[in-house]
């Protein structure tokens, strides 16, 4: 295990990156510094009355997305229940895989929520009144297809990835097209696509002034960089390119992503020779995916979500039933 963290992040020394062939991937062998997280606060809580599946904030609430049905639960700042919803069904205002990708106040004492159903591939909208729990679903906009993953742009326009994992923008007059590098063998997925499943499982993030989009693997150490009008900006990997490594790797993998400011914090999870999990980190990079600092993450993490305007990050850790809060605000 020691020689394991060694390799992948050596402490007090310079970042060593490797150039590929293709001067904008990169290889990081280690990272320039390691710190240790100022732990604010730790929220024990219990998996019999909420059994977290991930969790989002929105100005001072709490939105937990739970494995069971109700699928949602809204809490106030001090994580005092408002209200649980979201029925299973294919009916009005029901749900079949949930999660909200969107948040924001309305008008009044109501909360926006943007509801993206995976297997019914719809987006939808539910208004919470924060004072009395009452709320209200409506189909905001059908995609026809199953939808891995969503993300709102804004005007009529979205970053989609479908079951395939190809990332696309759908253009507010309906049209379609790749964002840089997804678009290859296409045709072979589409072809196969009764049985194909991606080998690159991934996440993505917008960074708060909507300039960049980021994308990490959940199946190797790699995080991706594109602009908003799908260029490819960067490709980093960890200790090696996915073509040396074991699939999936060996080396570690990324767990969850946010911005802080213009910098992009991502959960970094470590395996041993016998594929049990040896260590969390929280690794920082520039938005050039330069890697500036890891931290480790002594309790574990699962999801990440940062205040970007605190820069008071939280942490999920399944194992422990807790929540931690951590202070990243250096990095604002």
């Amino acid at each position: 295990m020691e020689n394991l963290r060694h390799f992948l992040f050596a402490a007090a020394v310079l970042f060593a990156l490797s150039s590929c062939a293709d001067k904008n991937v990169t290889v990081v062998k280690s990272f320039p510094e390691e710190g240790e997280l100022a732990l604010l606060k730790k929220v024990p809580y219990d998996p019999t009355e909420y059994n977290i599946g991930w969790y989002s904030t929105s100005n001072g609430f709490y939105i937990y997305r739970l494995w069971g049905e109700p699928f949602f639960a809204l809490l106030d700042k001090d994580r005092n229940e408002i209200v649980r919803f979201g029925k299973k069904g294919n009916g009005p205002g029901e749900f079949l895989s949930p999660d909200v990708i969107k948040a924001a106040l309305g008008r009044g004492d109501t909360l926006e929520l943007f509801i993206r159903d995976w297997a019914r591939g719809c987006l939808y909208r539910t208004s919470v009144n924060t004072k009395d729990g009452g709320y209200r679903t409506v189909l905001e906009k059908d995609f026809g297809k199953r939808m891995r993953e969503l993300h709102i742009l804004g005007d009529g326009r979205y970053i989609c990835s479908g079951e395939n994992n190809r990332y696309y923008f759908l253009e507010a007059d309906g049209s379609e097209h790749y964002l840089e590098g997804w678009g290859e063998d296409v045709d072979e997925v589409l072809e196969n696509s009764d049985y194909y499943v991606p080998v690159f499982q991934s996440m993505g993030v917008i960074s708060p002034d909507s300039s960049l989009f980021a994308i990490n693997s959940i199946s190797f150490p790699t995080l991706i960089v594109h602009d908003l009008q799908g260029n490819r900006l960067k490709t980093m990997h960890i200790g090696e390119v996915p073509e040396n490594m074991d699939m999936p790797s060996r080396i570690g993998s990324f767990l969850n992503l946010d911005y802080i400011g213009d910098k992009l914090a991502v959960i970094y999870e470590t395996y041993d020779e016998d594929w049990d999990v040896s260590g969390h980190f929280l690794c920082i990079f520039d938005r050039d995916l330069n890697p500036l600092k890891r931290y480790p993450l002594p309790d574990g993490g699962n999801t990440l979500n940062i205040d970007r305007t605190t820069g008071i990050a939280t942490v999920l850790s399944y194992d422990n039933e807790a929540f931690y809060e951590y202070d990243l605000s250096e990095w604002l």
